[in-house]
């Protein structure tokens, strides 16, 4: 029994004494206070909502309209259009098409609505070689951006008020180097846009068109 009563109270001392040293380490700041601890969110979880909302691709078409008379720049305007996807034959549906390989790409195509007094007068800029465009379009690859560039003298005192982009792809068994006509192609509306405002230019001006579609 003595034995029994001296193992007892050491290990009452034993206990009181690691009580106080929680007690201290709670008063300190050290230990968390039992029952006050918020369980932590796994860290997968924080991982994907910070993840998810950096998703998406964009698709970006940024124009660049000069206006020069002679070698003087008049006029500059720029502004971004977007992904054309209205229609069963918009930039989504041709994207959707390349990436799965029904099509190989074609001919590209820049239009401009423009109003006039008593009318419009619409222009067409083409890199097809069976298209009677307006003037021709040149298509770069400039650090993975597609530029699209081309010119157009105005006939008459025009107001720029709608742009757009089209491409012409082949179908699967054609190959990419006979893809350039617009015979014998699909249409695609890529891109579209309002300008506002509208870009005035007088007639004899020359409008410079740039187009640089890029994705992030």
């Amino acid at each position: 029994m003595p034995f029994k009563g001296k193992r007892t109270g050491r290990v009452l001392m034993f206990v009181a004494a690691a009580a106080l040293c929680v007690g201290a380490g709670v008063a300190a700041g050290r230990l968390p206070v039992w029952g006050l601890v918020a369980k932590a969110a796994p860290a997968h979880a924080v991982h994907y909502g910070q993840k998810a909302a950096a998703q998406g691709i964009t698709v970006h078409g940024w124009w660049t309209i000069k206006v020069f008379d002679g070698s003087r720049l008049v006029r500059e305007q720029q502004f971004e259009n977007a992904l054309s996807t209205q229609f069963g034959n918009g930039g989504h549906a041709v994207l959707t098409g390349l990436l799965t390989r029904q099509y190989v790409a074609g001919p590209w195509q820049v239009t401009v609505h423009a109003t006039k007094t008593g009318g419009t007068e619409d222009f067409a800029l083409s890199s097809a070689a069976d298209f009677a465009a307006n003037g021709p379009l040149a298509v770069n690859d400039v650090n993975h951006h597609t530029v699209l560039t081309g010119n157009y003298t105005a006939k008459a005192d025009i107001s720029i008020a709608t742009v757009a982009t089209y491409l012409y792809p082949c179908g699967a068994s054609v190959t990419p180097a006979a893809c350039v006509n617009v015979n014998g192609s699909y249409l695609f509306a890529f891109t579209n846009a309002d300008v506002t405002p509208n870009v005035a230019v007088s007639s004899g001006q020359i409008v410079q068109v740039k187009v640089d579609i890029s994705f992030s």
